[in-house]
């Protein structure tokens, strides 16, 4: 950072309308200047913005401001939050559980009852945790963008989940003749390959070459656990970071991204967080020539990793039909795969 605190501690803070509400914000000019050449020249140039010392930015949501705002005061930023949601028969069954207990015994408000984070009992023995409760208009105080909720959806089986399991066992030796190792080599080979395709996807690294980066993503356990929230704060921080031309801060959100989908566990009802997640790399990122657009080259790997049980999935097959490259794209990348 190139600004001296001389100037830093003289500069009056900037005035920036954010969101359609154009909920206010201020930041230091000369601060924002140091990440941002296009902030800079808005905030410092001859346009309108720079002699009233206040710009409205009505395109990106204030959540995005704000990690944008934590990025450039302390060099990192904090995602959202994952959402708990259950579906119908959970809630009922939650109901039914409450009504039944004494009356003496009811001292916790439906809102912060901790059995509504606990599904319906199943033979596979999975059990919800509750995601941490933050309160959201403490957002600017880099708390933990958390929230929880409880509505209504309908639920696949629970448990059932997509992809590698990292604690698939390795596969055993083949036994018998020549010809017998080579057939069943070749019924073991699309595992095999499926497995390096991952592996490939793992071992990718992104960020800054001069910058350690540390990880700090959550990975899931159930699937109750929605992370469309999760997964789209990093990708507005992206979008917003391309267009200003904020470098760090768009390697930062790539690699978190890409962390956080390492270490999520697709669950057949999480195949939708991962469409909505692709479809705002293709709604907000420009197309390239010769290359693809990075945000979307790494959502599309993740899906071409898990391609053989999602694709029937209607969140994804409605993310293939819209009317832009996704299925070409998609398909391109599923062809690396055959080579």
């Amino acid at each position: 950072m190139s600004t001296s605190y001389h100037q830093f501690l003289q500069s009056p803070p900037f005035r920036f309308l954010i969101g359609g509400d154009r909920e206010e914000f201020f930041l230091h000019p000369h601060l924002a200047t140091s990440y941002s050449r296009p902030l800079g020249a808005l905030v410092n140039g001859s346009m309108l913005e720079a002699k009233e010392r206040c710009a409205l930015l009505d395109d990106i949501t204030p959540a995005t401001f704000v990690r944008f705002g934590q990025y450039i005061y302390t060099g990192d930023y904090l995602a959202a939050d994952h959402v708990v949601v259950l579906d119908s028969a959970s809630i009922e069954s939650n109901q039914d559980n409450r009504n039944d207990k004494p009356t003496e015994d009811a001292q916790v408000t439906s809102s912060s009852d901790p059995t509504l984070c606990q599904p319906t009992p199943s033979t596979d023995g999975v059990a919800c945790q509750p995601a941490a409760m933050v309160d959201l208009s403490e957002m600017g105080c880099w708390g933990t963008f958390s929230k929880t909720s409880s509505r209504p959806k309908k639920g696949y089986k629970r448990g059932t989940s997509i992809g590698l399991d990292p604690g698939d066992a390795p596969e055993p030796e083949i036994a018998g003749n020549s010809t017998q190792r080579c057939d069943a080599a070749v019924h073991a080979s699309p595992r095999k390959k499926h497995e390096t395709i991952w592996q490939s996807f793992v071992e990718t690294r992104y960020g800054s070459a001069d910058r350690t980066y540390t990880s700090k993503a959550r990975a899931n356990t159930e699937s109750c656990e929605e992370y469309t929230d999760v997964f789209l704060s990093h990708a507005h921080l992206y979008t917003f970071a391309d267009r200003y031309d904020v470098e760090g801060l768009r390697e930062l959100a790539l690699y978190k991204l890409h962390q956080t989908l390492v270490k999520f566990t697709l669950f057949n009802e999480r195949i939708g967080d991962v469409s909505e997640l692709l479809c705002y790399a293709y709604d907000n990122t420009p197309e390239r020539l010769g290359c693809q657009e990075r945000l979307r080259d790494l959502v599309l790997r993740y899906v071409a990793c898990h391609i053989e049980r999602a694709h029937k999935d209607p969140t994804l097959v409605m993310a293939m039909k819209r009317e832009n490259s996704i299925s070409v794209d998609l398909i391109d990348c599923l062809v690396q795969r055959l080579e």
